[in-house]
């Protein structure tokens, strides 16, 4: 089973039920996961091979954009944005 998957260095999977869930595996070990339920939440994992889906949690829905991404080499950044009611680059682009 590992030996098919090894092959196939690309994988995407689309899932429609209240939400849009779109799951694409690279050859690096690159997942990037996107849920769309009252709101966007994109999740990115870059690293050779880790994966920590205990990061997922479908409570981070709330009518708002939830963006969280990990980089290999042990850099975690995360950014959360509260619903588009304060969806106006707090601290986006200009931080204090």
């Amino acid at each position: 089973m590992n030996e098919t998957l090894k092959k196939r260095k690309k994988v995407s999977v689309g899932i429609g039920a209240h939400g849009v869930v779109a799951i694409g595996v690279s050859a690096h070990g690159v997942v990037a996961i996107g849920v769309v339920t009252h709101g966007i939440v994109s999740i990115g994992l870059v690293s050779m091979g880790i994966f920590s889906f205990g990061l997922v949690s479908m409570g981070l829905l709330s009518s708002g954009l939830v963006t969280m991404g990990l980089a290999a080499f042990g850099q975690h950044s995360m950014g959360l944005v509260q619903p588009a009611q304060n969806q106006h680059d707090t601290h986006h682009h200009h931080s204090p």
